[in-house]
């Protein structure tokens, strides 16, 4: 393949240059350095080009099964139930640019008069909501983009939170309707909520903690302000960075630059 580029590079460069000007020998060892650089310029780049444009990427913060905070907090309510809807919110940051395309998130059914689990409704719906960081007090500012996810791939993980009475760890994965862009100088926060499978029932959807990380979770009523608490939630993102690889025609430019630069050199010696 390597012979090929020459051949090509010889062809274009060499027919390209006036017959009279090869007999200078400054000018030939600038040619043969032009044409070197343009041919290895060529493979290399081509090669790059090949590479793929972005990485896989995940990140996680992963539940544990047991009472996070002070006090000890097991899952939160983030459920649209009509008695008393909640949301929560937990803080994300990426070290490089992202577009995230999946969501998964750990939670259980809980039983609002007694510490007995629900059990799971045939489906759930939830809101996966992406807020961008308010710089000037911390909270969520600007909605960025909103997916309601139906029939969410759910399933029972084998464990058990621990609470009065254990409950059934589930787990749930969805894509977003269309990929969200984090970027590292933008701080966000990832809210999901249950759309109630409940009427008229006492039950509702609750969003398991994990380990402590920054303690910095939020919540809210359907009418209040953000409040802070002192533990955070469990979920991890899936997607790509946006890092774009090098294409083979960046590298011929380059290339062609030596040889423009060369050339000049050349005339610049020979009017000297």
């Amino acid at each position: 393949m390597f012979r090929v580029y020459g051949y090509l590079v010889d062809s274009i460069v060499t027919r390209s240059i006036p017959r009279e000007a090869t007999g200078d020998s400054y000018f030939r060892e600038s040619l043969m350095s032009t044409k070197t650089s343009l041919t290895f310029a060529l493979a290399i780049g081509a090669a790059i080009g090949w590479l793929p444009a972005a990485q896989a990427y995940t990140a996680c913060q992963l539940p544990d099964q047991n009472q996070n905070g002070a006090p000890g907090t097991p899952f939160v309510g983030s459920d649209t139930w009509e008695q008393n809807p909640l949301l929560h919110a937990e803080n994300v940051s990426v070290a490089v640019e992202v577009s995230v395309a999946r969501v998964r998130w750990w939670g259980t059914y809980v039983d609002a008069l007694t510490p007995v689990e629900c059990l799971a409704p045939a489906g759930d719906d939830f809101q996966i909501r992406w807020y961008e960081n308010d710089g000037l007090d911390g909270l969520p500012g600007t909605l960025i983009h909103s997916s309601l996810v139906g029939d969410v791939n759910r399933q029972a993980t084998g464990l058990f939170i621990e609470d009065i009475n254990p409950h059934t760890e589930y787990q749930y994965e969805a894509d977003l309707d269309e990929p969200v862009l984090l970027t590292p100088e933008t701080g966000y926060w990832l809210s999901i909520q249950a759309i109630n499978a409940f009427p008229g029932q006492e039950c509702y959807w609750a969003w398991e903690t994990a380990p402590a990380e920054n303690q910095a979770a939020l919540w809210r009523s359907a009418t209040g302000e953000w409040e802070t608490t002192t533990y955070d939630l469990a979920y991890c993102l899936f997607g790509e960075t946006t890092i774009p690889a090098l294409s083979t025609w960046g590298a011929v430019a380059l290339a062609l630059l030596l040889m423009v630069a060369g050339t000049v050199v050349f005339r610049r010696k020979a009017t000297a």
